[in-house]
């Protein structure tokens, strides 16, 4: 049996959690391990200080809803709990890892690794969700009706 160094990091769990296809998670701790492995190796930086980086900078603090209010439909922004920003985060960086070109684990490589720096798809998702909020928050007031 493999022994994984990274198994008992939350961040782990919840990559291998997410990318779970089909009940498979060796391939899926398999797969996180190894990404973690290259993100490491490619950077001077500790593993932890990167992983916390890319977290931070892909997470959202505010989403958009669409409220209904007197005959009109605005978009409201709404602040996020840490336990939904890491979710909503963590589910835009494997989308943006699957999207990109070669295998899931390239993807997701070089994903966690421009999230660290501030860069990627997942981090741009971000900044679009931001400016939604802000562009909406004329209509907060909207929120607690």
């Amino acid at each position: 049996m493999l022994v994984c160094p990274y198994s008992r990091r939350a961040f782990f769990s919840l990559v291998v959690t997410r990318l779970l296809r089909e009940g498979k998670a060796f391939q899926a701790e398999r797969l996180t391990a190894t990404a973690l492995r290259r993100l490491q190796a490619r950077s001077s930086l500790s593993l932890e200080v990167m992983v916390l980086r890319a977290l931070v900078r892909i997470s959202p603090l505010a989403e958009v809803r669409s409220v209904r209010r007197g005959g009109g439909v605005f978009r409201v922004p709404f602040p996020l709990t840490q336990k939904k920003q890491i979710s909503l985060g963590l589910s835009w960086l494997l989308q943006a890892a699957r999207k990109g070109q070669g295998s899931l684990l390239q993807g997701l490589t070089r994903e966690l690794s421009a999230a660290a720096r501030g860069r990627g798809l997942a981090v741009r998702r971000r900044q679009a969700q931001h400016r939604l909020a802000k562009s909406n928050r004329a209509f907060t007031h909207f929120r607690w009706h």
